[in-house]
């Protein structure tokens, strides 16, 4: 049996007429799929199975039947966000989930969740496809083009208007933009010469979707240089000129808590969140964060708390382990300084991100390969210092050791589940 939303029987009759009678299932908030013409043999399957499966978003519904493999969920037109997959099977049952990402330009993405015992593996696959007959719903801070239908497209002196210009803008061109999460639809008008032409209805505007990374480490991670430090007084300004740019506002932004270079832009508005499309940067938020959005259609916001020459055990938490330490006669603890940059970042998001997907980005241990760390000095010994000892120079295993103590800190503290380093 398919439940419907108040779209629902609209999306289905839609869809049938789409596919020309074929034998699916489809509406508006999801179903099951199913095609009684294929008679091709199909692989034995393994006897484990899931005991649930749903989504986290109540605008859509998964009629779940653990013999079903494949469902599809419609989603409305514009940039949605995408609904999460959760399961669950029996105890010792191990469940592997890959949530599903759809890119600008493409309508439709799945999620595959395995399901494994002892015997064998399952697969279960939820698509999920874009219908502009189904509304049409942005996320938060969308840049979005109003497209001019066929009727309309020869139409001059085109102007825009938005009914509700606190939620959504939109330029003269059609360029809207959702300004405030709003569940109340609102009208876009596209007139000539006083005459409407054309009409988009925004049936919401969510909170927008967004990874966190965090970038942590030391200066490769920092990535600002300053110009004390070049025999070239312009270098810094020249590099900053070839810096890669987002191309676009709304999809990568960056909370900096230890920007360099008191001279670049990034060091003036540190401690505040901003949009890198509009801020020139070095380092690699800028290639990293676009590259991103354009394979996955998804958001993303730094918080970056690297900072130059900072030892790992400045990087542990002083409340939980003995090895933590400080760094320069500042005394900065970086682990300290990132849980004050989280708990301000969460803020700042506010009611309009939802952070799906938490992951950081670790840059460090050059230093460590030839410097000891003194935690009395609160810096390095480094070779030409009295009291060096090579043999004491940290090895693989104590690194690894010290490492994986940050991260599972950030594990609990952040919620972070990848690391790249």
């Amino acid at each position: 049996m398919i439940r419907m939303n108040k779209r629902g029987l609209y999306c289905w009759l839609a869809a049938a007429l789409s596919v020309f009678m074929l034998m699916m299932v489809c509406a508006c908030g999801g179903g099951n799929t199913s095609d009684k013409t294929d008679n091709t043999e199909k692989p034995k399957l393994a006897s484990v199975r899931l005991e649930s499966l749903t989504l986290d978003d109540g605008n859509y519904f998964l009629d779940f039947n653990k013999e079903v493999f494949e469902y599809t969920v419609t989603l409305p037109d514009g940039r949605p966000p995408i609904p999460r997959v959760n399961a669950t099977a029996a105890e010792g049952v191990t469940v592997e989930i890959f949530q599903c990402y759809i890119p600008d330009g493409e309508t439709t993405g799945s999620a595959r969740i395995i399901v494994t015992d002892g015997e064998g593996s399952n697969t279960y696959t939820v698509k999920f496809e874009r219908n502009k007959n189904c509304g049409f719903v942005l996320q938060y801070d969308d840049r979005y083009e109003f497209r001019l239908s066929a009727e309309a497209s020869n139409a001059k002196n085109v102007e825009f208007v938005s009914d509700n210009e606190e939620a959504l803008s939109v330029t003269r061109s059609g360029l809207m933009h959702a300004k405030k999460v709003c569940q109340t639809p609102i009208t876009v008008k596209a007139t000539s010469g006083g005459e409407v032409v054309d009409t988009l209805v925004i049936d919401r505007i969510e909170k927008a979707h967004i990874n966190l990374f965090l970038l942590t480490g030391q200066s490769s991670a920092q990535g600002c240089y300053s110009n004390t430090t070049m025999k070239d007084a312009d270098l810094n300004a020249k590099q900053l000129a070839k810096v890669e740019k987002i191309g676009r506002d709304g999809i990568v932004y960056s909370y900096d808590y230890h920007p360099l270079s008191s001279n670049t832009e990034a060091y003036k508005i540190r401690q505040t969140l901003y949009d890198m499309n509009s801020i020139k940067k070095q380092g690699v938020q800028n290639s990293l964060g676009k590259t991103w959005y354009a394979l996955s259609g998804e958001k993303v916001v730094f918080l970056h708390t690297a900072y130059s020459g900072a030892p790992i055990q400045s990087w542990l938490d002083l409340k939980r382990h003995d090895e933590a330490g400080r760094y320069t006669s500042s005394g900065y603890n970086f682990y300290e300084d990132t849980q004050k940059a989280y708990k301000r970042l969460m803020t700042l998001l506010g009611e309009n991100y939802e952070i799906i997907r938490t992951a950081n980005f670790w840059n460090q241990g050059g230093t460590a390969m030839v410097s000891i760390y003194d935690k009395r000095l609160s810096n390095y010994i480094s070779s030409g210092d009295a009291g060096f000892d090579a043999s004491k120079l940290m090895t693989a295993e104590e690194y690894y050791r010290l490492f994986m103590l940050m991260h599972n800190d950030m594990k609990t503290d952040f919620g972070v589940e990848y690391v790249g380093i």
